[in-house]
């Protein structure tokens, strides 16, 4: 049936094969690309964001932490006041960080998490609370027994570890999803080598079947021409095969 079809016909089919393949390459390696891209923005935009905000309510406790024992050692009322107004400023940027984390954090475990911290929040804000009460007061005997003790060091402690908690457990999410990226990496690529290859392949059989379809059949005339040129006529023409515009041109000779 192929051969039957028209020289112009079959240049044009194979082409728009050879076209049909391109799009599909194109459609997979965009349709991956958006899948990256996807990875990519849980990275930055996601797991990053939880990570960076837990690091800097760490911070904040530990700039609070240094507050508190400046307090306790400070003789200064002004560079006190000073004191106060920074613990002050911290707890507030911390309340604001834990509401920005509620507000993102939707796993079952980083929910768990973020409760814990919660609960280890307040326990610790309590005492500093106390400190700056003791601090207005200027009661520096009794801010030094506090910050000094058990009790305050023990929910420090806690606090902190329960956002390390919740950053080691995004840090883990963090390397989940680059592992994937890599695999949707790896398998886009080769999934689009296979096709390059499959393509290249497709072409390298169209231009052979194309050349084994017009020339050899091109050459049988021209030797055919040749001969009739030079008032040969005794040989015999070749059989017709097919109908395109070779097979007729052979016919009629």
């Amino acid at each position: 049936m192929f051969n039957n079809l028209r020289i112009g016909t079959k240049l044009t089919a194979s082409f728009l094969l050879l076209i049909v393949l391109m799009v599909i390459i194109i459609m997979v390696g965009v349709t991956r690309l958006n899948h990256l891209k996807s990875d990519l923005d849980i990275i930055v935009d996601d797991r990053y964001q939880k990570v960076h905000l837990a690091e800097q309510i760490i911070t904040n406790a530990m700039q609070i932490a240094v507050e508190m024992r400046n307090l306790a050692i400070e003789t200064d009322v002004k560079a006190r006041q000073v004191d106060l107004e920074q613990i002050k400023t911290n707890q507030k940027d911390n309340l604001n960080y834990m509401a920005r984390l509620e507000k993102i954090v939707t796993s079952r475990e980083a929910i768990a998490l973020l409760r814990i911290i919660d609960e280890r929040q307040n326990t610790y804000q309590e005492i500093q609370n106390e400190v700056i009460a003791l601090g207005q007061a200027n009661n520096i005997e009794a801010i030094k027994n506090l910050v000094g003790s058990e009790k305050t060091t023990q929910a420090r402690g806690e606090y902190e570890q329960a956002v390390r908690n919740l950053i080691a457990y995004q840090e883990k999410m963090m390397e989940d999803t680059q592992s994937e990226t890599l695999q949707n990496y790896q398998s886009s690529r080769n999934l689009m080598i296979l096709i390059g290859i499959l393509a290249l392949l497709f072409a390298a059989a169209v231009a052979f079947y194309l050349i084994r379809a017009i020339v050899p059949p091109i050459n049988n005339i021209v030797a055919i021409a040749k001969r009739v040129a030079g008032g040969d006529l005794s040989g015999e023409f070749p059989p017709v095969k097919g109908h395109d515009e070779i097979g007729e041109l052979n016919a009629a000779f």
